[in-house]
């Protein structure tokens, strides 16, 4: 039998290696899908209360991928480009043929420690201002909401699985709008 080469990942491998190395079981956890996935790929809400947003990437080369998302890329990044302490970048990369995780900011680009992540959340109303300016600046797709009229599922750092957005909305004591309206507590 020969030696292995290379090994073979995707951006799925990415979120769950940082999901087993990174996440305190106490951890709200909301993977985001499909129009949903406007804003991202995870929302997370750490024991302290406080939210973060992360994108998962296959590898470095993958987060140029971002751009093509926005109508105006640049714009948003200068507008929250100082603001995005809670908003990742989780991307892989292949050391001693083993997956590794190594993360940015998602705007301002600066190298963080992935395991550190949840340790820069932000307040609620911190995190919907921003999620509602930088929903503003993505491109609009078929339906007027990310999160609008579907089942989002969610798990509560009680333990509650939410099986719809309107019940993850409820136990998280939020309300999301469509973008023309915002998202508001």
């Amino acid at each position: 039998m020969g030696t292995r080469n290379t090994i073979t990942w995707w951006e799925k491998s990415v979120e769950y290696l940082y999901i087993l190395r990174s996440i305190d079981p106490n951890t709200m956890i909301a993977p985001l899908d499909g129009n949903h996935e406007r804003a991202g790929d995870t929302i997370l809400k750490n024991p302290q209360n406080r939210w973060v947003l992360i994108e998962f990437k296959k590898d470095k080369q993958s987060i140029s991928d971002e751009k093509a998302k926005y109508d105006n890329y640049a714009e948003a990044k200068a507008i929250l480009g100082n603001k995005d302490g809670h908003h990742f970048l989780v991307y892989g990369f292949e050391c001693n043929k083993t997956l590794e995780l190594k993360a940015k900011r998602y705007f301002s680009e600066s190298d963080v420690n992935p395991e550190c992540i949840l340790e820069s959340g932000t307040s609620l109303n911190s995190f919907i201002d921003y999620i509602n300016t930088l929903l503003d600046y993505k491109k609009q797709s078929d339906s007027s909401s990310p999160f609008g009229g579907v089942a989002v599922t969610a798990v509560t750092n009680e333990g509650i699985i939410c099986t719809s957005f309107e019940e993850f909305q409820f136990s998280m004591n939020i309300e999301i709008a469509p973008p023309s309206q915002k998202m508001r507590m």
